[in-house]
């Protein structure tokens, strides 16, 4: 008897089969898909069904629940989220590592040479490929130190395109063109990463969620640094924090943690340090006993990038005898306000930045932006009851922000006003709604739309179970 023809259909998939998947792949992956995400599920089931040769997805789904097919299962997790990547990402970040934590890493090292670092969540390679470039920058003779760069990602396709190290444009928008010119050569209408960088970096396949973090031959501990941003806001708040514990556990004793701009705060007391950098919050293992805080190194010489379209001085690091903190540079009371330009113009700790945020609206008490920034940093703070009147005030000069309806959802949700916070991360949904997922969002730091997009949804996800008997 000849098979029978698979069934290929472009009808919306059937609501208890979605939610099958849906509760599989949060069971294996800790992912926690939105609304807007499940939405793919209606076009990637059919292609998974066309690969594997199934007649329906109940059957594609007993294939996948008893793990006969673990590579479609990751193919399906993978095409939930949002991949979004490029070298350089996120400018704070990039300064954050050029100026203290690659130097106090390898100022901590200099005796045994010895350097581990992990991009936990790697994507197609942009980002341990840019670690690689910024360790070059950093040491005098790379090949003098033991040098271990460990890239995992769940999804096995993105690890090949990132094991070929060739790029588009698209990857190269926050690139310095001296970077380019220097790492990369022509490969007909895309760049070839040159074969030294290429080397530095071990692709392996890992699945965060797992429980046993790192198998035996990729290494279990030690990190002097980890990257695992933007990849937590799809996992649930029990595996997000879940991860953090094991991520924690695998730092050296004052090793770095860097996350992404929306992603959950650990919750690890005693165990992850928050510190506070020009518009980043990074976080590092407790010291061991006997040292105190951070080691910071001198600040190195940062790689030109290009600027806002309104640079602005470095104001004086000492604040001002009234205790108003240091003084707020002239041209940022005409510049268009952003995160970084506000967080740039300070020396870097967080109260001074709270104090530029309130001096900027008291000399510009109209400007949405202002309001915004003030009110990011006292949520950052844990005052939320502080933050709720400022992000008001944002939402209500300028209801484009999505990011404003987003802190004030998060604000009242931490407040108990469960209502209120269904209602301003309803508005963030709808602002964002036309957006591609590619496109950055102002105020966000280098995240792009699908990304808070996800953050949005989470928690009206935590909301809505929250609410349940």
């Amino acid at each position: 008897m000849s098979a029978q023809p698979v069934v290929r259909t472009r009808s919306l998939l059937d609501p208890k089969v979605k939610a099958a998947f849906l509760s599989l792949v949060e069971q294996r992956f800790g992912l926690r898909v939105s609304d807007h995400q499940a939405r793919h599920l209606d076009s990637a089931v059919p292609q998974l069904l066309a690969e594997a040769g199934f007649l329906t997805p109940w059957d594609l789904y007993s294939l996948l629940a008893e793990g006969r097919r673990p590579d479609l299962l990751e193919t399906l997790a993978a095409r939930l989220t949002t991949g979004e990547t490029h070298f350089f990402r996120v400018g704070p970040h990039i300064e954050a590592l050029q100026r203290v934590v690659l130097p106090a890493i390898v100022s901590r090292r200099l005796a045994d040479r010895r350097l581990r670092l992990w991009s936990a969540g790697c994507s197609t390679g942009e980002e341990p490929y840019t670690l690689a470039i910024l360790l070059c920058q950093q040491l005098a003779m790379p090949p003098a130190w033991d040098i271990q760069l460990l890239a995992t990602d769940v999804s096995r396709p993105a690890l090949d395109a990132g094991r070929r190290a060739t790029y588009g444009e698209w990857s190269f928008r926050e690139t310095p063109e001296e970077v380019r010119r220097r790492y990369f050569v022509p490969a007909g209408k895309q760049w070839r990463l040159v074969e030294p960088i290429r080397q530095m970096v071990r692709f392996a396949h890992l699945n965060l969620a797992a429980d046993a973090l790192l198998p035996r031959d990729l290494g279990t501990a030690d990190f002097d640094l980890i990257l695992c941003r933007n990849v937590t806001i799809y996992f649930s708040p029990e595996a997000t924090q879940r991860l953090y514990r094991r991520l924690a556990d695998a730092l050296a004793p004052e090793g770095w943690l860097v996350l992404g701009p929306s992603d959950p705060v650990p919750l690890q007391p005693g165990l992850l340090e928050p510190v506070y950098l020009p518009g980043a919050v990074l976080w590092q293992r407790t010291p061991v006993e006997g040292k105190d805080g951070p080691v910071l190194a001198p600040p190195t010489p940062l790689i030109e990038r290009p600027r806002p379209r309104h640079p602005l001085p470095v104001a004086p690091s000492a604040p001002a005898a009234s205790g108003t903190g240091p003084p707020l540079p002239a041209p940022l009371q005409e510049a268009v306000l952003d995160q970084e330009q506000v967080w740039a113009a300070q020396a870097g700790d967080r109260l001074a930045a709270r104090q530029h945020a309130e001096q900027a609206v008291r000399a510009r008490p109209l400007h949405a932006e202002a309001h915004l920034l003030l009110g990011m940093l006292l949520l950052e703070e844990g005052a939320a009851d502080a933050a709720l009147e400022s992000l008001r005030r944002a939402t209500f000069l300028a209801p484009h922000l999505a990011l404003a309806h987003f802190g004030l959802g998060r604000a009242c949700r931490e407040v108990g006003n469960q209502g209120r916070a269904r209602a301003a991360l309803t508005q963030a949904r709808w602002v964002l709604a036309a957006a591609p997922d590619d496109e950055p969002v102002p105020g966000c730091g280098g995240l792009v739309a699908g990304e808070l997009r996800h953050a949005v949804e989470s928690q009206l996800l935590g909301l809505r179970r929250a609410s349940k008997p």
